[in-house]
């Protein structure tokens, strides 16, 4: 979890600085960074989502379904 954070922080200044200089001018390779970096953030912003509440959902669903309790006792 630590190191999902971590990336998706070390992309931030890519995201939103990296349009900023395109428009600007900017440096060579950042019209491929950018959208990279885009892509890399909003991948794993999307999978830390489906991994903390599609998966409890599923399990509750599916644990419910075949008469599990899931209290534990």
């Amino acid at each position: 979890m630590y190191a999902t954070a971590m990336v998706m922080l070390a992309f931030v200044p890519m995201v939103l600085l990296g349009g900023a200089l395109i428009l600007l001018g900017g440096h060579a390779g950042g019209e491929i960074e950018h959208p990279l970096a885009v892509v890399v953030v909003g991948g794993l912003v999307t999978s830390t989502l489906l991994n903390l509440l599609l998966g409890p959902t599923l399990y509750a669903w599916t644990s419910a379904s075949r008469g599990d309790d899931l209290g534990g006792r």
